[in-house]
């Protein structure tokens, strides 16, 4: 379950689960706008090193542009880069103090170096600034997986659940922490979910495999 948490719980840097589209995205027709968006797709479909390039541009285009150095600070995480991840974060708090995002990938990197209380409190204060954040109460629940709070982490699973009712590696996350503390009837429901609403085949062969394999 650790090890499937520890990949869901980062997610954000490779599809759109845990991307936040919603944060801070504008469209008024500016070039530094245009490479902001741009780089979050291709962030979103996990082409990194041109997501880095995007955000570099758009940094160059306007030098404050706060959203481009907490998105390209996540970048820099996936690139294992926490120097260059933490630099860019400074930057996008002296901008914009309160922008949810920076919160959000700080965690990451307290979460990268082992440093559990700090993760938590930087997703907290994620959520506080953006309670509909998914990603931050996914990320935080991987900590609590990791520190060995399953009830807190299913707590912001569930959470993460009504944001995204239709995220079926979700339900594939919950139905495994259900199943670590022994709630088979819950642990199968979520699994019957992934079913249900997705034919990606890694994910329906693993909901089958821990199906099968349950007592």
């Amino acid at each position: 379950v650790q090890t499937i948490m520890g990949r869901f719980a980062i997610r954000c840097v490779f599809v759109a689960l845990l991307v936040c589209l919603s944060c801070g995205e504008t469209d008024d027709g500016s070039a530094e706008n245009a490479d902001l968006m741009r780089g979050i797709e291709l962030q979103e479909d996990g082409h990194i090193e041109q997501a880095l390039e995007a955000y570099t541009s758009a940094i160059e285009s306007d030098p404050r542009n706060a959203e481009a150095y907490a998105r390209r600070s996540f970048v820099y995480i996936v690139l294992d880069d926490l120097t260059s991840a933490a630099a860019d974060l400074r930057l996008a708090d002296k901008l914009e103090p309160d922008l949810p995002v920076t919160s959000l990938h700080r965690g990451m990197i307290y979460d990268a170096l082992d440093n559990h209380d700090e993760a938590i409190l930087e997703y907290t204060r994620a959520i506080e600034l953006d309670p509909s954040m998914t990603d931050a109460h996914i990320s935080r629940a991987g900590v609590y997986l990791e520190i060995g709070d399953a009830e807190s982490a299913l707590d912001d699973l569930t959470t993460a659940g009504r944001l995204e009712p239709e995220n079926a590696e979700l339900f594939l996350v919950r139905g495994q922490v259900y199943l670590l503390i022994g709630d088979l009837g819950r642990a199968e429901s979520d699994l019957l979910r992934v079913l249900e609403l997705t034919d990606e085949s890694r994910l329906v062969t693993t909901a089958r495999q821990i199906l099968s394999a349950m007592p």
